[in-house]
């Protein structure tokens, strides 16, 4: 029997979320552990991050998933140095998507509050990479920055969905504001914009419903040392969009789910 396609209207990309999580946002202030220093601890993340993390993702993302990454080889360039990884948001296994990238690099991925507001699993989800923006204070803030600022600078991947809600199999890449290129921006560090595409299985995979995932990496884009931060933020910002919409255009051929927007008041008088 033929899949009915499942339409969704939307009316504001920016802010619309379709993930459907209803998870209780807990309040991430000044108090939250931003960058656990204690060596146990530590010790723990490295283990549940390689060892058994790492694992689980590269089983799912290859025999499940379906993953397939073009041009990953182009990260070889940063071996030596922190960088910012710029990824739309179109499956709640996207998180995956950085440590399968970057490995073995570590990754870590700025995340919304609702990540860890869940108590029971917040340390877990802590040890593998996430970190959190803080729901309201400037202390909590400076507190974030540190801690994103001193992964960049340990030579680590950080992961940032810019789009930032999830459009489950989004077959488009959304408007995004520059916000979060604030960072590479100020610190000096390369941006490596990603894209993941959705194609239609065929062949003897053309029973399976769900669409195949192509994952495109860009080459680094570094702004120049002469740019002032709001400048150097504007170009890298331009530069991932681009690459991301030249390449779902491309290659993003299927729409398993399809966007629609509703027609603004002034559209229908």
């Amino acid at each position: 029997m033929k899949r009915k396609k499942k339409i969704v209207y939307y009316d504001d990309p920016l802010n619309d979320d379709f993930a459907g999580t209803n998870i209780n946002t807990q309040e991430i202030d000044k108090e939250f552990p931003f960058l656990p220093k204690f060596w146990l601890w530590r010790l723990v993340a490295w283990f549940l991050y390689y060892i058994i993390a790492i694992p689980i993702v590269f089983f799912y993302s290859l025999f499940i998933g379906g993953y397939r990454v073009r041009n990953q080889g182009v990260l070889r360039k940063l071996r030596k140095t922190g960088y910012f990884m710029y990824i739309n948001h179109t499956h709640f296994t996207d998180a995956f998507i950085p440590a399968l990238i970057s490995f073995p690099k570590r990754a870590f991925v700025i995340t919304g509050p609702d990540a860890v507001s869940i108590k029971k699993i917040r340390g877990l989800v802590q040890m593998l990479g996430a970190i959190p923006i803080p729901t309201a204070s400037v202390p909590a803030m400076n507190k974030f920055m540190q801690a994103v600022r001193q992964r960049a600078d340990a030579g680590y991947c950080v992961g940032i969905f810019p789009e930032a809600h999830i459009w489950p199999y989004c077959n488009f890449i959304r408007p995004y504001k520059s916000t979060s290129f604030r960072y590479p921006a100020m610190w000096g560090k390369p941006v490596v914009s990603v894209c993941v595409t959705y194609q239609k299985n065929k062949g003897l995979l053309k029973w399976v419903k769900h669409p195949r995932r192509t994952i495109y990496v860009s080459e680094p884009f570094y702004a120049d040392a002469s740019m002032s931060v709001k400048e150097a933020q504007k170009y890298l910002h331009e530069k991932a969009y681009e690459f991301m919409r030249e390449t779902s255009e491309r290659y993003s051929d299927y729409a398993y789910i399809e966007y629609i927007q509703r027609p603004r008041p002034e559209e229908t008088e």
